[in-house]
């Protein structure tokens, strides 16, 4: 008898500590806030009648033990694991869902960071081509001095947006850790 109801304590303890730790975390998942309400209402009623149960077991614990009462206890506490298991089960539910969401993010980010690796691979090629000449040489290739100015003022832009490139690669990597 003390053994299930150890064992009862335990899963209690155990579905309470899974499910502030899934709520701890702060994650968001993917289902729509309906659903989510939902799930959490279904989660507060079935702790709400874990405690009832309780309270229901504390009753028929304090009576006379006859084999009437102890058949209505482990009913009772069979009852109690039950819920916890459903309990238990919709947290894993929300825990995959929160999963599923992070999952997501990661693959947008990785596609996000090959876009931008792939830029700053065009943008170091270019500029890779713009110092194979000194700007003496390119001075002296151009036919006037505003083709020299409008290659030194295009290799400015290619050299800002290679530095904007990095920028968002490092908000990218940053937002993954």
């Amino acid at each position: 008898m003390s053994v299930l109801f150890n064992l009862t304590v335990f899963l209690l303890v155990l579905s309470l500590i899974f499910t502030l730790a899934v709520f701890d975390q702060g994650l968001v998942w993917a289902q729509d806030a309906a659903q989510r309400a939902q799930l959490e209402t279904q989660i507060s009623s079935i702790e709400s009648e874990i405690a009832a149960l309780d309270k229901d077991l504390v009753q028929i614990r304090g009576r006379k033990e006859t084999l009437k009462n102890e058949v209505a206890r482990l009913d009772g506490e069979i009852k109690r694991a039950e819920l916890t298991i459903k309990g238990l089960n919709l947290s894993v539910r929300q825990t995959e869902g929160n999963i599923s969401l992070r999952s997501e993010s990661i693959k947008e980010a990785e596609v996000k960071i090959s876009k931008q690796k792939n830029s700053l691979s065009e943008y170091l090629r270019t500029i890779y081509k713009q110092n194979e000449l000194s700007p003496i040489e390119i001075l002296l290739v151009k036919k006037d001095l505003s083709q020299f100015f409008q290659e030194v003022s295009a290799l400015e832009n290619v050299q800002q947006d290679l530095n904007q490139s990095l920028d968002d690669l490092a908000v990218l990597r940053a937002q993954l850790q």
